[in-house]
């Protein structure tokens, strides 16, 4: 326990002894002379009339270049999904058996998804990453296009900002600067690699520029490629070995335990030399065709599904990749020639490049069927065959190992191409006034090549395989038979599926094949800003900003045959084209009121409106009105109320959806008789009629730079998101009781036959749902140079610790079953799943050209579901999370004027994540939040010309 958790006053006393970045501000928390002189230079991205972070009523974090340097970071994401405001939802570790998003970073504020946060370069929209199948997955900007070496700063807005910025502000934004000027060469190269000798990582890059015609022309460019190796499966780790998961008792009701068994060593009920999961000779069941015989097979404790509690067999994740291995390569530059102060004019351009690779799930027959006079049956188990006789039947499970070379699982491999370019004019109007303008245009092409996929029709024509004419055909291929049909099984090769290897490779490329789809998303853009100080009230200048926008969305997504028909068993993908373009227009403005009065010594309101107008939702109008309060020295309140939104993503609007037998329970509303029937179900397909979902946003905080403590700050902030008219997918389940219960709309979704039973159900994806979240941010920063303490002291002490407390997380689905609060889970089970207390905290010491760092990551204990144990249909074995934290170490030290070495090791103690499974994704434990890797070391240098 001691190497899992920090408990009580240990856990505090390396909280709060602890920094996360030394260049990391929150909101207006900085005390040194250096930083408040630093404020009017800086354009924070709460407010666009200039105002910075310390009169922005927005709680925002600053994540300055030293801090990516600092951390050792490779990506923007690295840092960024370190502060606790962020969730992980959307990265390698969380993505290892997700074959859409393997190796993907996205931003996700507040968890309320990556969609619902607005990610900008520069101020520029930039454009998504939008997989092919969008099934279970956001379309939003994959923050690895963004070169981490030209950042210069990180401007997190915690709060709506869709009035300033525009749809999709819901959670927050993050606005990335890079750099626009820079003298020299730089160069960077570092490796890591885990205690196992695994998931190495390498990466090589610089940055380079020159100022030319006495300081008028600025050249700035970059080249940073980083690769790093796929990771085993569970097995590769002592906790996956456990094999935790999280198994439905069907038997509860008889067998006393509870309905959710929460336990190590389940295995999947299925195995490669077929196992007989019923037939109508009752003994062969549980039994595997092994050497010329049927052989009894250990199912350990079958309590329900496809998991057995021990028994023969492995999880369903074996050499399924736990971490997918990427390579990624950005190409930046940027040219600007200043006219004169008034016009300066600038082009930039990238290439972002993104391979991923991901071994996953292996081909697997879940209730296959084997008839009697089974040629292969008949000819290597006659005695079977006999014992069947004529009409009998095998129901069997199979997971076919067999079908791939060296145990791999087959392969994902998915391409990300992501050219992007600009050009613009920014200037200096005089009398306070300056503007910019620019154009952009970006296209991520999105490729996912799944090669070794079971394909199920195939799978079931060659199973049936019966002797014609002397020899063994599939069945579909024979004339008279009653699944005689020549033109799907055209080609069919019979399998034998009796013992592991017993396959031909003929059959293996008849019944597999590679999925291809492929997703270009386009994105035009086009603005014009101005902001100046128009006049002056008694208590200094007013600040305005104005601007109009306009963008263009288009995505067009391919695949071929068998994946646009949803005929493969995983990776398939429905071909669609859709478009929407946005004309938009904003004022902001802050307005001074008070300052240096007896009645404090400032005051300053904001507020600012937008009005956009969308080929696809129509006209939607946002506002956003703020506060900022300094009733004496050091003390600092601020608030802020908005209504945001965020317009429906093309996929949602055009996308086709899948479609999948579910039974489904409804009544006919034109016989009132209820039925129950097994029929294709699609309930993801696009919605042409859904509206912008609505967010109201309401902040509040307070700010505390005591005079008697310089260098300390402290802030804590209040949130209140609420989400209305959420975009959700209803269950079929879900739609047949709205159906049952009168609601003539979802009535109409389905397909009623002759008989009355219903035959189909065809419903789009619909504004139903709500969530909202409540909390608290908080952030401690303290800045001691020690001689402050005695003369004799060298070095200065940084200490920070940033912290979120989620009250409630309350989620409802719209189907009239109320919300439920999702905060305090620490699972991926549920979609909007949080821990109710995150915290990053480190302290940095630095003297010289040394700098040292212990960072510690903490996390809540919490729940895997917060619906277990209320009901007798949630019981559940375990629903406790322990508390975790990790340790890490970084040291930078500089070697003359031109080198610096760093090197850092994470996971200190090797810290083991806990038993937190969804069945789902076939993991142990929850990779958004807890280390998968293990202790991990990375050393690297940096040279500057």
């Amino acid at each position: 326990m001691g190497r899992r958790i920090f408990a009580g006053a240990g856990i505090l006393a390396i909280a709060t002894s602890a920094q996360f970045a030394a260049a990391q501000v929150q909101g207006a928390a900085a005390g040194d002379g250096a930083a408040q002189a630093a404020e009017a230079e800086i354009v924070i991205t709460a407010s666009r009339t200039g105002a910075s972070g310390f009169r922005a009523p927005t709680p925002t974090t600053v994540v300055g270049a030293q801090a990516l340097e600092q951390r050792q970071a490779t990506n923007v994401a690295d840092v960024l999904q370190e502060l606790p405001a962020f969730k992980p939802s959307s990265s390698p570790s969380a993505n290892g058996i997700k074959t859409q998003l393997p190796g993907t970073n996205q931003a996700d504020l507040r968890s309320l998804g990556a969609n619902r946060t607005l990610v900008l370069v520069d101020g520029m929209r930039v454009v998504p990453q939008a997989p092919a199948n969008n099934t279970g997955v956001t379309v939003s900007p994959d923050l690895n296009q963004i070169p981490a070496l030209m950042v210069e700063r990180i401007d997190v807005v915690t709060g709506g900002a869709s009035a300033q910025w525009g749809s999709d502000a819901v959670g927050g934004v993050v606005n990335v600067l890079l750099r626009k000027k820079f003298d020299g060469l730089k160069l960077t190269a570092q490796a890591g690699v885990s205690e196992l000798g695994d998931a190495a990582q390498r990466r090589v890059g610089g940055v380079g520029g020159l100022n030319l015609l006495d300081d008028r022309l600025h050249i700035v460019a970059a080249l940073d490629y980083t690769s790093s190796d796929e990771v085993g499966d569970l097995y590769t780790r002592d906790w996956g070995r456990r094999e935790n998961q999280i198994v439905t008792n069907s038997a509860s009701a008889t067998n006393g335990l509870p309905v959710n068994l929460i336990v190590p060593g389940v295995r999947f009920y299925s195995s490669p030399d077929l196992l007989v999961t019923s037939s109508t000779v009752a003994a062969f069941r549980n039994r595997t065709f092994t050497g010329g015989q049927l052989v009894p097979f250990d199912a350990g404790s079958l309590i329900g599904g496809q998991a057995t509690i021990g028994g023969q067999g492995f999880s369903q994740a074996l050499n399924v990749s736990l971490v997918p291995g990427v390579r990624r390569l950005d190409p930046y530059a940027r040219v600007q020639f200043d006219v004169s102060d008034a016009a300066k004019l600038y082009v930039v351009g990238s290439y972002s490049k993104l391979r991923s690779t991901l071994t996953p799930l292996p081909s697997r027959i879940t209730g296959g069927t084997i008839r009697s006079d089974n040629a292969y049956l008949r000819q290597l188990y006659p005695a079977v065959a006999a014992a069947l006789g004529s009409a009998g039947t095998l129901t069997f499970n199979r997971v076919n190992y067999d079908f791939y070379p060296q145990g791999r699982n087959g392969r994902i491999v998915v391409k990300n191409e992501t050219p992007h370019i600009a050009g613009g004019i920014e200037g200096d109007l005089g009398g306070g006034w300056r503007y910019d303008a620019h154009v952009g245009w970006g296209r991520n092409t999105y490729r996912n090549t799944a090669s070794g996929i079971g394909i199920r029709q195939r799978e079931t024509f060659a199973t049936d395989a019966v002797l014609f004419n002397g020899a063994i055909t599939c069945r579909a291929l024979v004339p008279g038979s009653t699944t005689y049909n020549p033109t799907a099984a055209a080609g069919c090769v019979p399998i034998n599926l009796f013992g592991a290897g017993s396959p031909s490779a003929e059959a293996i490329g008849y019944v597999t094949g590679t999925s291809r789809a492929k997703a270009v998303y386009t994105q035009t853009t086009a603005a014009a800003n101005v902001h100046g100080e128009p006049f002056e009230t008694w208590a200094g200048p007013v600040a305005l900003a104005a601007g109009v926008e306009y963008r263009r969305e288009k995505e067009a997504v391919t695949a071929d045959a068998i994946a646009a028909a949803g005929g493969f068993e995983i990776a398939n993908a429905g071909p669609f084209r859709g478009d929407f373009d946005v004309k938009e227009g904003y004022v902001e403005a802050l307005v001074p009121l008070l300052r240096d009065s007896p009645l404090g010594r400032s005051l300053d309101i904001n507020g600012a409106v937008r009005v956009a107008d969308y080929s696809s939702v129509g006209r939607q109008t946002t506002w956003k009105a703020g506060a900022t309060y300094e009733p004496i020295r050091g003390i600092r309140l601020r608030g802020t109320a908005s209504l945001d939104i965020r317009a429906p993503a093309l996929f949602e609007l055009f996308s086709p959806g899948s479609v999948a037998n579910n039974t489904v329970s409804v009544r006919n509303p034109a016989n009132g008789i209820s039925y129950s029937a097994n029929i294709p179900v699609n309930i993801s397909r696009g919605n042409a009629d859904l509206n912008a979902e609505r967010s109201h946003t309401y902040t509040g905080g307070i700010v505390l730079e005591p005079a008697f403590a310089p260098g300390l700050s402290l802030s804590v902030d209040y949130y209140d998101i609420e989400v209305k008219d959420a975009i959700t997918t209803l269950t079929s389940t879900a739609a047949g009781s709205l159906c049952n219960s009168g609601d003539s709309y979802y009535c109409s979704a389905f397909t009623f036959g002759a008989t009355g039973a219903p035959t189909a159900l065809n419903l789009g994806v619909q504004n139903l749902a709500s969530v909202r979240v409540k909390g608290f941010d908080a952030v401690l920063a303290y800045r001691l140079p020690l001689h402050r303490l005695a003369s004799s002291l060298p070095g200065t002490i940084e200490v920070n610790i940033t912290g979120t407390r989620t009250a409630d997380v309350l989620v409802d689905t719209g189907t009239g079953s109320g919300a439920v609060d999702r905060a305090g889970e620490n699972s991926s089970l549920n979609t909007y799943a949080t821990p109710s207390t995150r915290f990053t905290a480190s302290t940095t010491y630095s003297v010289g050209g040394f700098s040292g760092t212990v960072q510690t990551n903490f996390i809540s204990a919490g729940t895997i579901d917060n619906l277990y144990n209320s009901s007798a249909a949630t019981t559940a074995s375990r629903n406790h999370v322990p508390a975790f934290a990790y340790v890490n170490l970084f040291a930078n030290q500089k070697v003359g004027d031109r080198f610096e070495l760093f090197a850092s090791i994470r996971n200190v103690l090797n810290t083991d994540p806990p038993a937190v499974p969804n069945p789902q994704l076939y993991t142990g434990t929850n990779g958004t939040y807890y280390d998968t890797i293990g202790r991990y070391f990375t050393a690297g240098v940096r040279v500057t010309f």
